[in-house]
């Protein structure tokens, strides 16, 4: 059965000399065309035979692993930078005063907010551990400020399970009273 090529339709001849792979009129490789099915030929010593017949392997496009290791990347960046908005190692300093029992202070702030600034130097001026989040520039901020704010400002705090709208220092002061300095 002879082999057509499905671009110029070329019916090969047995004394084609062109590779078995590539049409002998145009010169373009089968595979490249079409799903061909065509004979290989094996020489003997004076006659040429088909054997087994084979197809053409479709093409196959090399873009696949280009996607995969995009992916790849994309979730390894992704893992990465879940870990950017865990809480910072603790150091000596802060490790003595978790020890002592404090509760878990977040505040929600804001670099332009006077009344932030205030709670920051109040947390900084006792010696108290708090995590803070920039309700503007994080978006872990902003998702905490949204699920605690109740349509409230800057600066949020909560301490445990109590949530103090605004800067607020004598309630502060009484809800810390163990860990404040000079009480």
């Amino acid at each position: 059965m002879p082999t057509i090529c499905p671009k110029c339709s070329y019916a090969r001849k047995e004394s084609d000399t062109a590779p078995l792979w590539q049409c002998p009129s145009c010169q373009v490789a089968y595979s490249k065309v079409g799903d061909t099915s065509y004979g290989s030929y094996t020489e003997s010593a004076n006659e040429r035979r088909p054997s087994a017949g084979f197809r053409a392997a479709p093409e196959v496009s090399g873009g696949g692993w280009k996607w995969s290791l995009v992916l790849v990347v994309v979730v390894m960046v992704a893992w990465q930078g879940k870990s950017l908005f865990k809480r910072p190692p603790v150091s000596t300093d802060e490790q003595s005063v978790q020890s002592s029992g404090q509760p878990d202070i977040i505040l929600y702030s804001a670099t332009w907010c006077g009344y932030c600034t205030a709670a920051r130097q109040f947390f900084k001026d006792n010696r108290i551990q708090v995590t803070e989040y920039d309700v503007e520039n994080t978006a872990e901020g902003m998702e905490g400020f949204k699920k605690f704010s109740e349509g409230g400002g800057v600066p949020l705090i909560i301490i445990g399970n109590e949530t103090i709208h605004g800067f607020n220092e004598p309630k502060l002061r009484r809800k810390l009273t163990k860990w404040v300095r000079n009480s």
